[in-house]
């Protein structure tokens, strides 16, 4: 039971190291390491309640799950943090906020104009994780139907 339990938990390690759980890039996903940290205290406390050799992998599953909508929640959060800036009819609008995972973000939005037909914004993002700080620069465009900005 012991070595499925380890198993498991490399499983786990594995594939959000290829999936990027581990790094201070901004673009990473708080989805992405919620489904790290809830499938391997699934698998912990599954291990600690059942005596049965399935709980473990039931517990790494039904963790996973649920630190992956925890993750994804807040990854809405600051998207919409983002959009209130992006919305602004400031040249120059920006905004800093702390996250449930003490994560400080702070987003800048530079002047917008139009690209193609649609609104477009160069923006800064800088993000401090664990004494850590990364940026990132992009564009942010308005979609189509004016409800959503896609970040590249």
């Amino acid at each position: 039971m012991k070595k499925n339990i380890v198993t498991l938990g490399l499983t786990l390690s594995v594939a959000c190291l290829l999936n990027g759980c581990f790094t201070e890039d901004p673009n990473a996903s708080n989805e992405n390491r919620g489904r790290l940290i809830g499938g391997l205290a699934g698998i912990i406390v599954a291990d600690k309640v059942s005596n049965d050799d399935k709980a473990p992998a039931v517990g790494a599953v039904v963790g996973s799950y649920v630190g992956g909508e925890m993750g994804r929640q807040q990854d809405q959060k600051n998207r919409d943090k983002a959009a209130q800036i992006l919305n602004s009819t400031l040249a120059k609008a920006s905004s800093t906020w702390t996250d449930d995972d003490n994560t400080e973000y702070t987003f800048t939005a530079n002047q917008p104009y139009q690209n193609n037909g649609n609104t477009c914004r160069p923006y800064t993002l800088k993000r401090q994780l664990n004494g850590a700080a990364s940026t990132k620069n992009g564009i942010a465009c308005l979609s189509a139907d004016k409800k959503v900005w896609q970040l590249t």
